[in-house]
């Protein structure tokens, strides 16, 4: 069995920096959406997502860096909780949808279980 410490850990890539460019700009675009679109109320937003709009404001505004490799982090949280959000919870319009994404949900979907793989993840779904 393998084990790692903290520092091997620190030193492998995050699993958003080992995105294509394209799916990168993706998820940009699923964490602007969920930021600045009127899909989630602000009552709701901390309940839904884990996070407030400051914290996934910060982390949309570290882009292209995001450092994702903890899981507890808000990065992580981020991206999990907004892409979970967008393929799985909200229903959106088809002009919302294309007004804010450049993919299909389909195709969100599927990014969504790639970066969830690369997180060494089994399943994907709120966290």
């Amino acid at each position: 069995m393998l084990e790692f410490g903290f520092d091997d850990m620190a030193a492998s890539p995050s699993p958003f920096s080992q995105l294509e460019y394209e799916e990168k700009e993706s998820v940009r675009r699923a964490l602007l959406a969920i930021l600045n679109g009127d899909f989630i109320d602000d009552s709701e937003f901390q309940t839904r997502l884990g996070i407030d709009r400051t914290d996934l404001a910060a982390v949309a505004d570290s882009y292209p860096n995001i450092d994702d490799k903890l899981d507890s982090s808000v990065e992580t949280l981020s991206i999990n909780n907004c892409l979970n959000e967008l393929c799985f919870g909200l229903s959106i319009s088809k002009d919302a949808w294309s007004r804010w994404l450049d993919v299909t949900r389909k195709e969100l979907t599927e990014l969504y279980a790639k970066w969830g793989c690369l997180r060494g993840w089994t399943s994907t779904g709120i966290r």
